[in-house]
């Protein structure tokens, strides 16, 4: 059924959170000794004066550690950097943050079983349904296995080939990213990759831990090089099937963007793509649910896309579904000061500081509910 209201799901790392309980955030406490032992002062001084910095940070003001930051400072040189030859220790470096976050997915994955929570399948049944984009800056694939499994295409193979006789109302990887992403298995199978077009998009503006890169591709990767791998696509693969798959995948390169840094943006083939299809959903969209998501002030760009898609006439209906602990006055506060900042003209019955889950159990009917009507 078609989205009357034209409704936007924008989505941050509190929306996974609030289903998977075990999902890393990306600002939470941070251990930093394994790292300083290992870049130690002697054979990696730059690695280590940086992880001291971020150290002193947490210590002084008891701060989280903001870990997309961090790797975006590493991903994305200093010009100094050049200069102290520092480059290939940075470069370690951010390869042992990277690999460390990964793991706390896998881990999360793990703990959490092959079941879904019914509270995230029924958000996902509803953006399938009503064909509701979501726009996301979580690295997860918890909501598009949800997305995929609400409406599972006819018949079992160990293929991501959808036969003919698939759902209506369904959303693939194949199509649903906003752009066209075949499957990982495409690296060593030609068989028939067709499927319909997805109901609606997920548009993950900051990249996907199961969006992988050809072997030998070069950099920035072209759109044809990037395909999806995950498990959740396959019936009962054999372990040396998805073998042979990732030895044809460049290893540890999942897709995901440095985000202070907006040219890495403009540079890639693929965040252009997507950036535009969710400029394009927010320009249209007559009503935007911000779901867990902090509107950090280090994004510059998620700003701008915001405020350039929002600030129009006549303005969509802003709601932010937020998380607070038992009732924290303060903690409120501080959210709507952030939103206020952008969107002026708040008014506090456009939040909701229940977190996303319970906002789907008591919520969301009733929003579907006028969808009906």
């Amino acid at each position: 059924m078609a989205n009357k209201k034209k409704i936007v799901f924008v989505l941050g790392a509190g929306f996974t959170k609030s289903f998977v309980k075990n999902a890393p955030l990306l600002k939470d406490k941070f251990s930093f000794k394994p790292l300083l032992r290992k870049f130690n002062a002697r054979d990696f001084p730059y690695a280590h004066h940086i992880l001291q910095m971020e150290e002193a940070k947490q210590q002084r003001y008891d701060e989280k550690v903001d870990l997309e930051r961090l790797m975006t400072r590493l991903d994305g040189s200093m010009p100094y950097d050049y200069a102290n030859r520092s480059l290939k220790e940075l470069d370690l470096l951010y390869r042992d943050i990277k690999l460390g976050f990964f793991q706390k997915f896998t881990n999360a994955r793990a703990e959490q079983g092959d079941n879904l929570p019914p509270t995230l399948l029924a958000f996902a049944d509803a953006c399938v349904s009503h064909s509701i984009p979501c726009i996301t800056f979580n690295y997860d694939d918890f909501l598009d296995q949800a997305l995929y499994e609400i409406r599972k295409p006819l018949g079992q193979s160990a293929s991501t080939s959808f036969p003919s006789d698939t759902y209506l109302n369904q959303w693939n990887p194949l199509h649903g990213y906003g752009f066209y992403c075949e499957p990982a298995e495409s690296c060593v199978y030609s068989g028939g990759l067709g499927a319909p077009d997805s109901s609606m998009f997920i548009l993950k503006l900051h990249g996907s831990l199961n969006w992988r890169l050809r072997l030998g591709t070069p950099s920035p990767p072209p759109l044809s090089s990037v395909v999806h791998f995950e498990k959740w696509t396959y019936s009962n693969p054999s372990e040396k099937y998805l073998n042979t798959i990732e030895r044809h995948l460049e290893p540890l390169q999942a897709l995901i963007l440095p985000v202070l840094f907006k040219s890495a943006i403009t540079q890639s083939p693929v965040f252009r793509m997507v950036w535009t299809q969710a400029y394009e959903e927010l320009k249209n969209a007559t009503h935007v649910y911000f779901i867990g998501y902090s509107f950090p002030a280090t994004d510059i760009a998620a700003r701008t896309l915001f405020d350039e898609a929002l600030q129009r006439s006549p303005l969509p209906v802003i709601s932010i579904i937020n998380y607070d602990e038992e009732g924290n006055a303060q903690q409120q506060a501080a959210v709507k000061t952030t939103y206020r900042a952008v969107f002026s003209n708040l008014q506090d019955d456009q939040f909701y500081f229940g977190g996303a889950s319970s906002w789907v159990e008591t919520q969301l009917p009733t929003l579907i509910s006028s969808l009906n009507n």
